[in-house]
């Protein structure tokens, strides 16, 4: 089985949900046409601004629908007014990173980095598009950046864990969502992902527990968890479980699944 890091992108609406906790004052342009709103009601600066809030909204109403190519529009018509916006090169670089134009995003993210150096969020987003396109090496030292400025990040956590794994670092890939888990911000896809990782390492029983633990979860994948299983299993021998989850993997997807299918008959033959 994969690790899940990479299947479970991230999102533009977390990248500005965390603008909205984390940046303040972060357009000095809008800053001062905001201000001067407040004295002169019907100026050319005011309707400037009104028009850029409207773009903004539009920018949201994408992102909502999944419209990545509108969020780039309407993006895009934003900073040719508002340049220096820090937070709109970053959802435009999101935006860009699920459409997979991944040079495009990563020009978006370089310019915001110059901007504001010691911002968070450029570098974390820059090392989750270079994960994306399997950059690993270079993913992590953004990541670490992004992880000395914001250490108790989670999702950065969870991508340099994806890259380490990536990179056979197993032992900081578990350091690194142990404390995911620790800061109360796991999923079903974390405990999976710890199993793999545990696996790797030869910690059979703890990747046994981490199976256990995601299934609490009312969101999980069962196929993905009932193949991680199956495979956990037939490393540890225990042919007859293997062949029980991988059997529900076959009926959760509804489909046949070739690779699960195979392992099966190769079981079965072992049992007999």
């Amino acid at each position: 089985m994969k690790f899940t890091g990479e299947k479970k992108i991230y999102s533009i609406t977390w990248v500005r949900k965390l603008f909205s906790s984390k940046v303040q004052h972060e357009d000095p342009q809008i800053q001062q046409q905001a201000a001067t709103s407040n004295q002169v009601p019907q100026s050319p600066k005011n309707s400037l601004l009104r028009h850029f809030n409207i773009t903004k909204f539009k920018i949201d109403l994408a992102d909502h629908f999944g419209k990545e190519d509108k969020v780039v529009h309407y993006c895009t018509r934003y900073l040719d007014n508002f340049p220096n916006s820090y937070s709109t090169m970053c959802i435009r670089a999101g935006a860009y990173g699920k459409l997979k134009k991944y040079d495009e995003a990563i020009k978006d993210l370089d310019s915001a980095i110059q901007l504001r150096p010691r911002r968070f969020m450029a570098w974390c987003l820059r090392g989750v598009i270079k994960g994306l396109g399997k950059s690993y090496a270079e993913a992590l030292n953004d990541l670490n950046q992004a992880i000395v400025i914001d250490p108790i990040d989670c999702f950065a956590l969870k991508w340099r864990a994806f890259c380490c794994f990536k990179l056979k670092s197993y032992d900081q890939a578990l350091l690194d969502l142990n404390k995911v888990i620790l800061l109360s911000f796991s999923d079903a896809f974390t405990y999976i992902n710890r199993a793999e990782i545990n696996k790797k390492l030869n910690n059979h029983e703890e990747a046994h527990k981490d199976i256990a633990a995601a299934f609490k979860f009312e969101d999980i994948n069962k196929a993905l968890a009932y193949g991680t299983r199956g495979v956990l299993n037939l490393e540890c021998k225990n042919y007859q479980a293997s062949i029980n989850d991988l059997t529900k993997v076959i009926i959760k997807v509804k489909a046949f699944d070739l690779s699960s299918i195979q392992k099966i008959c190769n079981l079965i033959n072992l049992i007999i």
